[in-house]
């Protein structure tokens, strides 16, 4: 199942989701791993998982996030072929302060390490919530 599409990262909760899913709609070609067929996918099966009570938050880190993982570099790979390929001049990342969890993110553990090991500049957008 593909990841592909000119890559945009977030982390950090809801917020950053959502305002990476409206620059990707509103950047021809840009996409988000969840908008990818694959992560359609991922979602529902992570929806269901939670749903039925096989995956809980106590044991996400050994069920549910290895999967992701593997999507989420598969997701960052593709983007460095892109920037190779000289398709795109960077990626975009919004990052939603109050949520991220530098440590536990897959974009800090997993997607930034393999963009910066290969070259890819990366744009940071803040996300800011309202209260």
């Amino acid at each position: 199942m593909d990841v592909f599409g000119l890559n945009v990262f977030w982390s950090g909760g809801s917020n950053a989701k959502i305002a990476a899913e409206q620059f990707a709609k509103n950047n021809h070609g840009r996409t988000t791993l969840e908008m990818t067929p694959r992560g359609y996918l991922l979602e529902d099966l992570t929806n269901e998982k939670f749903s039925s009570g096989e995956w809980t938050n106590a044991n996400w880190e050994t069920k549910g996030k290895p999967v992701w993982k593997q999507a989420s570099s598969d997701f960052a790979y593709n983007a460095v072929k892109d920037y190779k390929l000289g398709k795109i001049t960077h990626v975009d990342v919004f990052i939603d302060s109050s949520k991220y969890q530098k440590k536990k993110s897959i974009w800090n553990s997993l997607e930034m390490k393999i963009l910066k090991e290969n070259g890819v500049p990366i744009k940071y957008h803040r996300v800011k919530c309202k209260s």
